[in-house]
């Protein structure tokens, strides 16, 4: 899903990521996979929030 503004989930194609989880932790870079899993786990979305670099927050987005 996306809204043409954000690459949500399975939208996000880089390899690697830096990831901000849900309580605001910098995870520092992951592969994107593992940050998925992250935010499966949490029932939240993945959120690719900056292309330059790749950083990624945990969020549900339908609340955003």
């Amino acid at each position: 899903m996306s809204d043409g503004t954000h690459k949500i989930n399975e939208m996000i194609t880089c390899a690697q990521v830096i990831l901000i989880d849900q309580e605001g932790v910098n995870h520092g870079t992951v592969p994107t996979r593992h940050a998925m899993e992250l935010a499966d786990q949490a029932e939240l979305d993945l959120v690719l929030v900056s292309t330059d670099p790749a950083t990624c927050k945990i969020f549900d987005y339908q609340k955003y």
